[in-house]
C-alpha cells in the first residue's frame, strides 16, 4: 500500500462518524481502565500501610513510634530527596528516638545501600 492510499484510507474513516465514535468511546473505555487500575492499587497500599500499622500496635508500639517510623519512611522513600538528603533530614526534623536511630544505624552499615525503588 502505498503513501497516498494510506492518507485517503485515514481520512475516509476520519470521516465517518461512526468509526470517530466508537474510537472516541475505545479511548474513553481505555482510559477509564487505567484510572481504575491506579485508584486500586493505591486503595490496596493504603490498605496495606494500615494493615502494618496495626500490626505494628498489636506488636506493643505507640503511636507515637509507628508516627516516627512512618516519617522516617516518607523521607527516604517518598520524597524527591537522594538518600544523604532524606537522612539529612531525619537527623534535623525527627525526634532523637531509638526506631529513628535504628534506621539510620541500618542504613549507615549496610554494604551495598538500600533501593528506593520506583515511585507509584
Amino acid at each position: 500500500m502505498k503513501m497516498c492510499d494510506t492518507i485517503v484510507m485515514l481520512r475516509q474513516l476520519n470521516a465517518d462518524d461512526k468509526i470517530r465514535q466508537e474510537a472516541h468511546y475505545r479511548e474513553k473505555r481505555l482510559h477509564d481502565e487505567a484510572t481504575a487500575l491506579g485508584s486500586a492499587r493505591r486503595e490496596g497500599k493504603a490498605e496495606e500501610r494500615s494493615a502494618v500499622a496495626e500490626n505494628m500496635r498489636k506488636n506493643g508500639f505507640t503511636e507515637e513510634q509507628i508516627a516516627n517510623i512512618k516519617n522516617c519512611y516518607r523521607f527516604i522513600y517518598q520524597s524527591e530527596l537522594n538518600l544523604s538528603k532524606a537522612l539529612e533530614k531525619i537527623k534535623s526534623e525527627i525526634p532523637d528516638c531509638e526506631e529513628r536511630n535504628m534506621i539510620l544505624d541500618f542504613i549507615a552499615n549496610s554494604q551495598h545501600g538500600i533501593l528506593k525503588g520506583p515511585k507509584l
